[in-house]
């Protein structure tokens, strides 16, 4: 009895602890020219947790202001909000430019 009242009160606990998670890496979801007029694939990465269901979807788009860094840096946020049963698209973005080739300075 006790054993069955410990779980009772322990499952609306359960969704706080970390979650096994499925990870998809490198999605292409499009296709776009830089400040180059090269085309530039554009990817993210899916994270959501294995138990199946519904979750609330969250689109994290890097910070850089559209000039600069990597969706790879805030992979490990993504996962711990995955872990608490939301599905994160982890967007990477084109540059708006390469600031190493400004030949203004």
């Amino acid at each position: 009895m006790k054993n069955l009242l410990f779980i009772i009160l322990f499952l609306p606990f359960c969704s706080l602890l970390p979650q096994e998670l499925i990870s998809k890496k490198d999605i292409i979801y499009g296709k776009a020219p830089d400040w180059q007029n090269n085309i530039q694939n554009l990817d993210l990465d899916l994270f959501y947790p294995a138990a199946g269901g519904k979750f609330p979807l969250i689109v994290y788009v890097h910070g850089g202001g559209f000039a600069k860094g990597s969706k790879d840096y805030i992979t490990p946020l993504c996962k711990r909000l995955a872990e608490s049963r939301f599905t994160v698209a982890n967007v990477e973005y084109r540059a708006g430019y390469d600031s190493s080739a400004d030949f203004r300075t």
